[in-house]
């Protein structure tokens, strides 16, 4: 279903907050990896109105142009080669502040001043890349990256634990093997939680300090809604040590779980 895009008019975070909580609403129940390219790099670029948004697939040991927006571009790119290549050999995102000084770049476009490149990751490996370029030295940081590593998860195949009864998030956190991602819905109990956003943003502090504070390790995967109950919902996937899972099963309250 086509959506409206909204675009936030704060700083960085608040545009690309409001940008991620878009795309993984309209990602929701698409499994077409190129309709979600497109409709992806539409927002990216409408968002922050860089020169050119979009991916590149990896087909055998290349590249390959997928949806994009801006100029024409390279159809295709070798492994290890240019700053897409590069992030792709690498398995990691890539900033780059002058793409001159980057070596063997590839010069797609005469106007690419700066550049950052994400992988896109599905079953341990690299599937594509997301390639955004500017005509402006020293475009992206790390609020970027962190941002559009979190969009990109819409891509990876996560399975939920299928919980159907009333349980504790110890319980359910106890049922899934740390060190993996994982997918969990929590909808509180209308007689004890009210529907106030500091519960939501308490709920996010408290997971993200259980994953010693690292917030990459704490992924929103669903957008939040009611259910026919009217209870509030929230889907996030956690990534634990053994250590960080027998703290958070020690110290969890009791939520509501049910397959998603």
């Amino acid at each position: 279903m086509a959506e409206e895009l909204k675009i936030a008019h704060g700083g960085k975070d608040e545009r690309y907050d409001l940008l991620h909580r878009q795309v993984v609403a309209l990602t929701e129940g698409e499994a077409d990896d190129i309709a979600n390219m497109a409709n992806i790099s539409a927002m990216i670029h409408a968002t922050i109105e860089p020169l050119w948004t979009g991916f590149y697939r990896v087909v055998g040991d290349e590249l390959v142009l997928g949806p994009f927006q801006g100029p024409l571009a390279c159809s295709r790119i070798k492994y290890g080669k240019g700053v897409c290549g590069a992030a792709w050999e690498r398995g990691e995102a890539l900033v780059v502040e002058d793409v001159e000084k980057f070596p063997g770049h590839i010069a797609c476009s005469s106007l690419s001043r700066s550049e950052i490149v994400v992988p896109v990751w599905r079953d341990g490996k690299v599937v594509a890349v997301l390639d955004i370029d500017s005509t402006e030295l020293a475009s992206f940081d790390e609020v970027d990256k962190l941002w559009l590593e979190r969009i990109v998860k819409c891509f990876e195949a996560e399975t939920a634990q299928v919980v159907t009864k009333r349980v504790t998030l110890g319980e359910l956190v106890e049922s899934v093997p740390c060190r993996s991602n994982y997918t969990f819905t929590a909808a509180p109990d209308c007689e004890s939680h009210d529907y106030d956003d500091n519960i939501w943003n308490d709920l996010i502090s408290n997971l993200i300090d259980y994953c010693g504070g690292d917030a990459d390790r704490v992924a929103k995967t669903f957008v939040n809604h009611f259910d026919a109950e009217d209870n509030y919902i929230v889907t996030y996937a956690l990534d634990l040590t053994d250590e960080e899972r027998a703290e958070l099963v020690s110290d969890c309250e009791e939520w509501r779980m049910e397959e998603i």
